[in-house]
């Protein structure tokens, strides 16, 4: 389920502001301020207190830092240091900064021969930072203030934008008596300066920009009285456009700030996943130690529902295993009874099945199956139905005739070999299967004749 309400730490020159917002009106904020000029554990004691009391309930916290404790650096790199991963862009970096990598934490974003990296030094932050983690506030984030208002303004400019597709572009904004001046194409920031509020050298390094670029820049200005503080004509590659402040609209702008009020506009829009922030400096040494701190509400969700599926799956086979218990209590049961009724004056004994087996083949072998018994046919009969179907009309002569069950051997003797097939005839047309007769000529005169028939029981 959402936070109702998103909550933002910004830090200013002289003191946190803790932020509570419901997302609708600037005007609902409810602002503590907390000094930072005590050590880090005071610091975030008092910060988690804050948010504590204004009735903070463990969903993500934005941190928007001071530009002042930011280097931005903007650098030519070849293509083969940004396709070797993070830690080569970090090494690259190291020789623009007065600090070795070990001491700082980088967030970039690339170009097609450049990048755009923001740094801090780690150890500014990272005690603040694992002092709220242990007090039960989840830091989301880390970012600038001047890179998220300007990605909250960059949407603001669209239809300028459209108008000048083929310039760069620089937001252009005061903030606590400085200038901050983003500079973008349409991936994104190029360059970041905050300057005192001197035009003249603002001016000058977005002219030597547009020169080496060979593209105009827009400067998108919201604040009016800019650009009537400095002659503008003097810069032919730089167009100025004032900007109204519809963004901050009802709240009194020179009461709660420009930059400020659109630095929490635009950690509603981080916190609600509308947007993601250019840079992120939540990471490295100073990320969070809990990796599944953003999803662990969700995963506890799924560990519920699994845990509840496991005991619902348990509970169904245990049903099914009482009964089958049950039904081998009945097979057991009736089998048990069934031995009384053959062996009644004998215990019932555990392998009682096998002893009914081997009691059953006893009494079989002693009565015999049924299908064992021989069906007997008398030689008579048989004698009849091989007398009724001999031809009539054929001299023949058998010598031995043998009667068993329902099968006849007859030796003898006939004129001819035909006559022993005229026979086999006879016999198959009285309902006997004959198997081909076996003749042989004799010495004297005639064919001896051997054959097999058997009684068929067809209609």
């Amino acid at each position: 389920m959402m936070s109702r309400y998103r909550w933002t730490l910004l830090k200013q020159s002289q003191q946190w502001l803790v932020t509570r917002s419901d997302g609708e009106q600037t005007a609902s904020l409810e602002t503590t301020a907390v000094p930072h000029n005590q050590d880090p554990a005071a610091c975030s004691e008092a910060l988690a207190s804050s948010l504590l009391s204004a009735g903070y309930d463990g969903s993500g916290v934005l941190v928007v830092i001071d530009s002042l404790d930011c280097l931005a650096v903007s650098a030519a790199v070849d293509e083969s240091v940004m396709s070797g991963g993070r830690n080569a862009v970090i090494y690259e970096l190291e020789q623009y900064l007065p600090f070795p990598s070990e001491e700082f934490t980088v967030d970039y974003l690339e170009h097609s021969k450049s990048l755009f990296a923001v740094v801090v030094k780690t150890a500014e932050f990272q005690s603040l930072l694992e002092s709220l983690e242990n007090k039960g506030v989840f830091v989301q984030s880390l970012v600038p203030s001047a890179l998220i208002v300007a990605q909250f303004l960059w949407e603001h400019v669209q239809e300028s934008r459209s108008e000048n597709g083929e310039a760069d572009h620089a937001l252009l904004w005061r903030d606590n008596g400085r200038l901050e001046c983003v500079l973008l194409d349409q991936k994104g920031p190029l360059a970041w300066h905050a300057l005192a509020t001197e035009m003249n050298a603002l001016c000058q390094m977005l002219e030597a920009h547009a020169w080496r670029a060979d593209r105009t820049v827009v400067v998108h200005a919201f604040d009016t009285d800019l650009m009537s503080s400095h002659d503008l004509r003097e810069h032919s590659r730089i167009a100025f456009r004032a900007m109204d402040r519809p963004i901050v609209a009802p709240v009194d702008a020179d009461a709660h700030g420009f930059a400020r009020v659109a630095a929490v506009r635009a950690a509603d829009e981080i916190l609600s996943g509308k947007s993601k922030p250019w840079i992120d400096l939540r990471r490295g040494s100073l990320g969070s130690g809990d990796f599944c701190r953003p999803v662990r509400r969700s995963l506890r969700f799924a560990m519920s529902g699994v845990i509840a599926l496991m005991i619902a799956v348990s509970a169904v086979f245990w049903m099914r295993s009482q009964q089958y218990v049950a039904m081998a209590k009945d097979f057991q049961s009736r089998q048990a009874e069934a031995f009384h009724m053959v062996l009644p004056n004998q215990k019932v004994q555990t392998g009682f099945r096998g002893r009914m087996e081997s009691e059953y083949k006893r009494l079989s072998g002693l009565k015999g199956e049924e299908g064992e018994m021989p069906h007997r046919v008398s030689s008579l009969i048989s004698l009849y139905r091989l007398l009724h179907s001999m031809p009539s009309e054929l001299r023949f002569r058998f010598l031995e005739m043998r009667f068993e069950q329902d099968h006849v051997s007859l030796e003898g003797q006939v004129r001819a070999h035909s006559d022993a097939d005229t026979i086999a005839v006879a016999l198959r047309e009285g309902g006997f299967r004959v198997e081909s007769p076996s003749t042989q000529i004799l010495s004297e005169q005639g064919v001896a004749v051997r054959m097999t028939a058997q009684w068929s029981d067809r209609p």
